[in-house]
């Protein structure tokens, strides 16, 4: 690992004692949450197989991802065989910097609206890419964004691209492991599948946002 790396995981060990993401797991879910939780593993179930999707595969996948949030999506795809070029890029083994997959990012969160994203939907679209690639893509949402920081930056693109690096760093780094034992601990008593570090943290988030 370079000095740039080394000074970059420092900070970001940092940032996540700050936010007490690690030394303060969530010990219990909110039984408020637990039809999003619930419909989650169906979800991965069914959609991570496409990779990357076909045409047909991907309109249902954007569709069940927006009903899962839900609000009303509008696709706007002129050119399925460069969508799905892009898709197939944010899928491979990712470079370990902040802005790895930024104009995939970009130029795909241009094809998904809704009236509420003022022309884009950055949120959509990584709900999308974790249903393809669950290892690779955190959920990005208000409540995870607001609680890590950088939401209502008016790059939401490049806030979205750090933050699923960040969370990358912390689950390459071994930092993730607690976390995500006792979320699964917390899932299994509860009857439900276990997740993986990425979606132990973005929980974390998501519920840490609550407050």
């Amino acid at each position: 690992m370079n000095q740039q790396n080394l000074q970059s995981t420092e900070m970001l060990k940092t940032k996540i004692s700050r936010l007490g993401l690690l030394s303060e797991p969530v010990v219990n879910l909110p039984d408020r949450d637990m039809t999003y939780v619930k419909s989650y593993d169906h979800l991965i179930e069914h959609f991570a197989k496409m990779s990357p999707p076909t045409e047909s595969e991907f309109t249902a996948l954007a569709h069940a991802a927006f009903g899962w949030m839900p609000t009303i999506l509008d696709l706007k795809i002129e050119n399925w065989a460069d969508v799905r070029r892009k898709l197939g890029k944010l899928g491979e083994a990712p470079l370990r910097l902040p802005d790895w997959g930024l104009r995939e990012v970009r130029e795909l969160s241009e094809c998904i609206s809704t009236r509420a994203s003022n022309g884009k939907s950055v949120v959509g679209l990584s709900k999308i890419l974790h249903f393809l690639y669950p290892a690779i893509w955190p959920i990005w949402d208000k409540r995870t964004g607001t609680t890590w920081g950088g939401f209502y930056r008016k790059d939401k693109c490049g806030s979205y691209c750090e933050y699923a690096y960040a969370l990358r760093e912390v689950v390459t780094e071994g930092l993730a492991t607690e976390v995500n034992k006792t979320m699964n601990k917390n899932l299994n008593e509860r009857g439900l599948p276990p997740v993986g570090a990425l979606r132990a943290l973005e929980m974390t988030l998501f519920i840490k946002g609550r407050k």
